[in-house]
């Protein structure tokens, strides 16, 4: 059994609601529900006291009475049960219930403080330790459970409690919070639009830096392409004047000695000025190209400048929205600010009603008081036996009725007082609410804006990656071409490396042939030296036959041998020049064709490669353009991403406060239809009272007549609560329509959200092909780039094999002009000799008329002496014969 709790003892405990213990009670926590407790049951005859036996009903607090079944109390979501049946014998009971506190195994009672009108002490030792309060919410957490009072601080004269006061400071606190909430939101925004001016400055600055760049270096290119053309120009105007002075010589030396060699040299010369004059031709279409490509070139820039103006339109256009968006927070602030004052004069303004509640709250009461009253006078006239006791039992039963009655009124009174509370803060949680969705449809409403901004701007850069597409794939296509061409280029190289070796094995081959002929025109002047030795040898010997005609037949014999051999070689000598020169003169034409076409061919690949490198300089800054769009489109879409992800948390943000402005309005809706079945019972009582009031004694008659007063005012209250209500509800039925707008807008903007989602899909698949093909194009440049080299790297060899085959004919021409030379002088001697031999050939004539005169003499003498040897034979014979006949006369 535990002990009795003694008033000296009792422990003094703060109301949960009252200002010292807590300003601010949390919006969480769910209101208890308390119910009407019926009127007193008939006593019987003999029942108990009210200072013994349990107390009744009606005196116990709200929720702590008794059934058949037991009485459960329900606070929120911890009921309270208290077991069924009668208690303890001996009870004190107080009209100012105590609250229970369970710590460290006891239960004590906690009296109010002495002096004031809602303090009491335990007049008995009553128990009432043995009705255990267990699972009821506390403030203090879980381990210590403890039943606070419901106590009100009002004093007798009806004064405003403090805890209202208290909950206007709550009130305005919230308030305050909102408004930095507001503010907060407001540099969320100003933050935003820094970052996105930057992301504009961060987007258009590189491109214009680019723009500018390339028109510097397409500037420097013309510049340097005019100079080479006057350069060209120049160069032109100087051969032609070169080439009018050559002919001129050339005419002059024609007419002074006209040759068929002359003629030839004329003809080369003309040949080459025929292929400067094509030269001269190819250049002029080099030009009139080059024009058309600064034309081109001309209207990109215009049409980039064009461009380049829209884009900063649309930027200047970016930048006034920013600018509105600004001034638009800024107006909403200053309203923001307008709402907080028009709130706190809302708050006074419902202090001031909260005053005329407190007030129907005290006629609410009384009348409460009444019915109690009537209640018990019906009780005493029924119990008709026990009017002379009762007369005696009537004080302190009203005296504890009416604490229990004003126990309850207060407990109602601050029931009102907090439903008035949460009916405040809903409504302040709709206006807020209206606004949030305000702000939202605005903030949407400038999201849908800037997504079709951001659209368009998505199109124009599909627009450009499809345009980009076309130009890689011509630009493909022209790399396959200039691939193509420099493999010909290549293979024409191969076969002008093959044609140049072939010339140098002819050059060597003449080279030979020249070395061959020089040493022949060596012999035939050694050869020459002789047949002078010779001549005068003949000469020499024409001198002795004229002395001695018997060697005349050998030197006139050696003499025309020797003429026809010189004749013959004079003859070989001849042909051998003429061919010389004939071969000499084709291969002279042949290497000049070759020269010239060499040389049209190397301006031919020298245009290409400056064409390659044209273009290829041009693809560079494409790839560069398309990098930079690239970064700025993926920058952009990072900031969509964000601003997608942030759309989709302030949407789930508004759903979840729909949520819990549904479950609120769900609540409110409950209790308004418990307080209509409160208020319809009072009246059921009311008139039962009044029905019964007529039984009473005539002493309370006045009383009645001021309660019927006051039970007017108070219907009269009560219509105006009932109006206010249907008002709440009707706002509730608005808030209820504009939550289900605002679902649809954000199922609607989840819609969006998803198709925002395929689009960044399909922007990031675009990218990534456009990055494959920007590494093929990169990767087809570079191959291009290093063709390009080994092209110029066999140009330039080309180039020095040309100079020293162009070096090996201009030796090739001295050689051949001081063989010339020679052949003149040697012509010169031929002629010199030819005529010393038709000197000779007349000497020789000469000769032979005297030789034949000599033969003719020689036959003679010969007839002569054959005569003359006949004779002598004859003789020889006769003197033989005479011998012979003197011998044989002799003998004889």
């Amino acid at each position: 059994m535990p002990p009795r709790a003694k008033g000296s003892s009792s422990v003094s405990q703060r109301s949960p609601n009252h200002p010292g213990r807590d300003r601010h009670p949390p919006a969480t926590a769910p209101p208890p529900q308390f119910t009407i407790p019926p009127p007193f049951p008939a006593c019987t005859r003999g029942g108990a006291s009210p200072s013994r036996g349990p107390p009744p009903e009606s005196s116990l607090p709200i929720g702590r009475r008794s059934s058949n079944t037991g009485t459960v109390l329900s606070f929120g979501k911890h009921p309270l049960t208290l077991p069924r049946g009668p208690g303890p014998t001996r009870r004190c009971f107080s009209p100012n219930v105590g609250h229970y506190k369970k710590t460290k195994k006891r239960l004590e009672v906690d009296h109010g403080r002495k002096g004031h009108w809602w303090s009491h002490r335990a007049s008995s030792g009553a128990d009432l330790h043995s009705v255990p309060l267990q699972n009821f919410p506390s403030r203090r957490g879980t381990g210590d459970r403890e039943f606070v009072p419901i106590r009100d601080p009002r004093d007798r004269w009806g004064g405003p409690p403090s805890w209202e006061a208290g909950g206007v400071v709550w009130k305005r606190t919230g308030v305050q919070g909102e408004y930095s909430n507001l503010k907060r939101e407001l540099e969320a925004t100003t933050q935003k639009l820094g970052s996105s001016m930057h992301s504009i400055k961060t987007f258009w600055s590189p491109e214009l830096k680019k723009e500018r760049a390339l028109r510097k270096e397409e500037a420097a290119k013309y510049a340097l392409i005019n100079d080479q053309m006057k350069i060209l120009r120049s160069e032109n105007q100087k051969q032609a004047a070169l080439i009018r002075q050559l002919e001129e010589e050339l005419r002059l030396a024609h007419m002074r000695n006209p040759d068929a060699e002359v003629q030839q040299h004329l003809e080369a010369l003309k040949n080459e000025k025929g292929n400067h004059a094509q030269g001269i031709f190819f250049l002029g279409k080099l030009l009139k190209e080059l024009e058309l490509r600064i034309e081109t070139q001309k209207q990109t820039l215009a049409a980039r400048d064009e461009s380049i103006k829209k884009l900063m339109e649309i930027k200047g256009v970016g930048g006034q929205e920013d600018r509105l968006e600004v001034e638009r927070l800024k107006s909403k602030l200053i309203e923001t600010e307008a709402r907080y004052r028009h709130l706190e004069s809302m708050y006074e303004s419902r202090d001031k009603d909260l005053n005329k509640d407190s007030r129907i709250k005290v006629l609410e009461e009384e009348i409460e008081l009444l019915e109690s009253k009537i209640s018990k006078q019906h009780f005493i006239l029924i119990n008709g036996a026990c009017e002379n006791n009762g007369n005696v039992a009537v004080k302190p039963n009203n005296d504890t009725e009416k604490k229990e009655l004003l126990s309850k009124m207060e407990e109602l009174r601050i029931e009102l007082n907090r439903r008035d509370q949460e009916i405040v803060a809903m409504n302040a949680k709709m206006k807020t609410l209206e606004e949030q969705h305000h702000d939202y449809q605005r903030h949407i409403a400038v999201l849908k804006e800037s997504l079709c901004a951001k659209e368009e701007h998505y199109n124009m850069l599909q627009a450009d990656v499809e345009e980009l597409r076309v130009r890689l794939e011509e630009k493909n296509k022209l790399i396959e071409k200039k691939t193509q061409q420099t493999m010909t280029s290549s293979q024409e190289k191969n076969r002008l490396m093959q044609e140049v070796q072939e010339l140098r094995d002819h050059m060597e081959i003449k080279d030979r042939k020249i070395n061959v002929l020089q040493r022949k025109i060596e012999n035939l002047e050694d050869l020459l030296k002789e047949k002078d030795n010779q001549v005068d040898m003949a000469r020499a010997r024409l001198t002795a036959m004229q002395a001695h005609h018997s060697s005349s037949e050998g030197a006139l014999s050696s003499l025309e041998e020797a003429i026809g051999d010189k004749d013959k070689q004079i003859s070989q000598l001849r042909e051998q020049r003429d061919r010389a020169e004939q071969e000499r003169n084709e291969e002279r034409e042949l290497h000049e064709r070759e020269i010239a076409e060499y040389k049209m061919k190397m301006h031919a690949l020298e245009n290409d490669m400056e064409k390659l490198q044209v273009r290829l300089e041009k693809a560079a800054a494409e790839k560069d353009r398309i990098e930079v769009k690239l970064e700025n489109s993926q920058s952009e879409l990072g900031q969509a991403r964000a601003e997608l992800e942030k759309m989709q948390s302030e949407m789930m943000k508004l759903q979840s406060e729909s949520d819990r402005s549904r479950s609120e309005f769900a609540r409110l809706a409950l209790e308004n239809e418990r307080m209509r079945e409160q208020s319809g019972r009072l009246k059921s009582d009311l008139d039962r009272s009044q029905t019964t009031f007529g039984k009473s004694s005539m002493y309370q008659l006045d009383d009645y007549e001021r309660l019927q007063d006051r039970l007017e005012k108070a219907q009269t209250e009560l219509r105006r609560v009932q109006a206010e209500y249907r008002m709440h509800q009707a706002e509730q039925d608005r808030a209820r329509g504009e939550v289900e707008q605002l679902q649809e807008k954000i199922e609607r903007s989840q819609g969006e959200i998803y198709r925002l989602k395929a689009k960044l899909e399909n922007a990031q698949a675009d990218k990534e092909s456009i990055q494959e093909e920007y590494d093929r194009v990169q990767s087809t440049v570079a191959r291009s780039q290093s063709e390009r080299d080994a092209a110029l790297a066999e140009a330039e060899k080309l180039r020095a094999e040309l100079d020293r085959i162009q070096n090996l004919l201009t030796k090739s021409q001295s050689q051949h002009e001081k063989t010339q030379a020679a052949l003149d002088k040697a012509q010169l001697e031929t002629d010199r000799i030819q005529e010393k031999l038709d000197k000779a050939t007349a000497e020789a004539r000469r000769m032979q008329l005297e030789r034949e005169r000599a033969q003719s003499e020689l036959e003679n003498m010969q007839t002569q002496l054959s005569q003359a040897q006949m004779s002598t034979l004859k003789f020889q014979k006769g003197r033989n014969t005479a011998i012979e006949k003197a011998e044989i006369a002799g003998k004889k």
